[in-house]
């Protein structure tokens, strides 16, 4: 395939941000594309304020006239020291609201395998990989919460010794729905 798969959205540059009071945000699924296909994810730094010790995938804050794909690269780097190319970025996935006022935007791309993660220990405890396989194969638990804008699943993958759940159980839900594109598509 040599186009971007239909149910990615293509991040681009100078996207306006509706209006409504959210902060903005950017998460990468960074997928490693050698052997059977694996999705990195970190477990927040245990002395954070907030989520510390959760299972994340890295991301932040956007800043000022930044868009969402050079906001999740960013963050990948600072968080993981894993550089992620412009041009593996594949597109995003449908935004995500979160409890703490932030509307997630996650960017998939496709990353090499890095030889070793360099951790920033102000933000991440660890860095590991995940097969997509894994995550297919297990049927997470889904509970309807209400959530400040209505009500909502909330995901709960199992994988391990390491719980997913929240926000990014759920952009995980949606990667997995979407099906991985062809790299280069």
């Amino acid at each position: 395939m040599t186009r971007r798969t239909p149910s990615f959205r293509a991040a681009r540059e100078g996207s306006a941000w509706p209006a409504g009071g959210w902060r903005h945000a950017a998460v990468l699924a960074a997928v490693v594309r050698e052997g059977n296909p694996s999705v990195i994810l970190t477990t927040r730094a245990a002395h954070l304020k907030h989520h510390p010790g959760e299972v994340a995938l890295p991301g932040g804050s956007l800043e000022p006239s930044e868009t969402v794909e050079q906001a999740a690269r960013r963050e990948m780097f600072e968080e993981t020291g894993v550089h992620v190319a412009a041009s593996g970025v594949v597109g995003t996935l449908p935004a995500v609201p979160s409890p703490a006022g932030f509307m997630v935007t996650p960017v998939v791309a496709w990353v090499d395998r890095p030889a070793a993660f360099k951790l920033d220990p102000q933000e991440v405890q660890d860095a590991f990989f995940v097969p997509l396989d894994d995550l297919r194969a297990i049927t997470p638990h889904v509970e309807r919460r209400a959530v400040p804008w209505g009500e909502e699943d909330v995901y709960d993958y199992r994988w391990q010794d390491r719980r997913i759940w929240g926000l990014t159980a759920k952009v995980i839900h949606h990667l997995l729905a979407a099906g991985l594109p062809q790299e280069g598509a």
